[in-house]
């Protein structure tokens, strides 16, 4: 989605060891700050005990991305087609629509992905533009429902921040 490679990746898990940041533009006046986590893998409980992993790196793997997962508007698991979805529980996990399933690396053909995810490949580009119109419905979505829940308490300042936003639209 960011349009480029922005970390070191490899099929080896824990090659990027810090959440990824980046702002992707997902419609026309509408962008979001995107974040690729490391650490969630299922078997990181087991990589303290790993020589090439300190706990303490691993530890704090955890509790970064959980930070980010906390605070997150929408949360995208992102599964390669065919691999099992890495649970993502405990304090700040997303739920319901908060959470979005993305299928990667979809010009694999040996696969299908599963029916309620986003196929997507980055290879191809496949699936990314459906991916940020999906996003952006989303986003917009949540945008309205928090004026609404805004315009039900303070409706003169739902209405500049309305004529602020459109103000911003016009001039993008």
């Amino acid at each position: 989605l960011g349009g480029r490679a922005r970390s070191v990746t490899g099929a080896l898990a824990g090659t990027t060891r810090d959440a990824i940041l980046a702002r992707v533009a997902l419609a026309p006046g509408l962008e979001a700050d995107l974040a690729d986590l490391a650490g969630l893998e299922p078997d990181a409980a087991d990589a303290r005990s790993d020589a090439r992993t300190p706990a303490a790196i691993v530890e704090a793997m955890q509790r970064r991305a959980r930070e980010i997962l906390r605070v997150a508007d929408i949360v995208l698991r992102c599964t390669p087609v065919g691999a099992p979805r890495v649970a993502i529980d405990g304090e700040g996990a997303p739920a319901g629509v908060r959470l979005v399933e993305v299928a990667t690396q979809c010009d694999d053909l040996a696969s299908s992905p599963p029916h309620d995810a986003i196929a997507t490949s980055a290879r191809t580009g496949a699936g990314l533009d459906a991916l940020r119109a999906h996003l952006a419905g989303r986003l917009r979505a949540d945008q309205a429902l928090r004026r609404a829940e805004l315009a039900a308490v303070l409706p003169r300042h739902d209405a500049a921040l309305a004529a602020a936003e459109m103000a911003l639209c016009d001039a993008a």
